[in-house]
């Protein structure tokens, strides 16, 4: 490793599943030189601040989502026990559904459910978000339109997030369901491609700006559930019903008479 005050030589155990090394701090430039680390795989290195919200992106092309059952789930955990992850991000549809397939996609919501277990499985505590497919539109006549099934594979994605106890974002609606990809693909300027399937930058800023709102709205929604249900239970403490009064006012009666008597 070789910094702005010298070189220096690190080594990785190599005796664990998952092996860190701290890296110092406050250095502007970094250099990594590896040597012979044979077949020990090399994950990657976190630059990550120590507060704010860090984004790790697992982004494969042409990915349905279903290889997520691979990962090996304890490595998962010591990734999970060495980052602490809050929230797994799950946003797949746009390589499975077809305009053309006219049987149910049943099938993937089957094993897309075992995807979601399994990822709760390797990263213990931590939620899921299922976010729905964006519209999309296709050539039907002379127009471009939002093809028919989309809708039903939407329900299917949103019963994934059901099923498994997730959170569920509809991109979809909030883009502004049926059509609406026609219309960011022919704004001024375009918010999409003119495939009518993937966003620009700009529309994919939107489309962030929308998913973030909906997580500080319902956070919102969350702590304010939270106040009233303590405010309740401490209400309930401190109230006596009737009959917990009429029982105390027997106990003392009763008390009373035994001292007279």
């Amino acid at each position: 490793m070789r910094t702005a005050t010298g070189d220096e030589k690190l080594s990785l155990s190599g005796n664990r599943m998952l092996n860190v090394l701290s890296l110092p701090k406050r250095e502007k430039i970094l250099t990594l030189t590896l040597e012979d680390f044979g077949t020990l795989p090399l994950f990657g290195v976190s630059f990550a601040s120590a507060g704010g919200v860090i984004v790790d992106n697992l982004a494969v092309r042409g990915n349905s989502g279903l290889t997520l059952t691979r990962l090996r789930t304890n490595l998962m955990r010591q990734f999970q026990k060495h980052f602490g992850y809050d929230l797994v991000v799950l946003s797949y549809g746009t390589n499975v559904f077809s305009p053309t397939y006219d049987k149910s996609y049943g099938w993937y919501g089957k094993r897309m459910k075992r995807v979601v277990k399994h990822l709760k499985n390797c990263f213990v505590g931590t939620d899921v978000l299922v976010v729905s497919m964006a519209d999309r539109a296709v050539k039907e006549g002379e127009e471009m339109q939002t093809p028919p099934a989309l809708h039903d594979f939407i329900q299917v994605q949103k019963n994934i997030a059901d099923s498994t106890q997730s959170a569920f974002f509809s991109l979809y609606d909030a883009m502004g369901g049926a059509g609406s990809m026609r219309e960011w693909a022919e704004a001024e300027p375009p918010l999409a491609n003119k495939d009518y399937t993937h966003f620009n930058s700009k529309g994919a800023e939107k489309a962030a700006t929308f998913l973030y709102d909906w997580l500080i709205e319902e956070y919102e929604e969350y702590k304010q559930q939270r106040i009233a249900d303590e405010e309740a239970k401490a209400a309930e403490a401190n109230t006596v019903s009737p009959t917990q009064q009429g029982a105390e006012s027997f106990e003392e009666n009763t008390t009373t008479q035994t001292v007279t008597q």
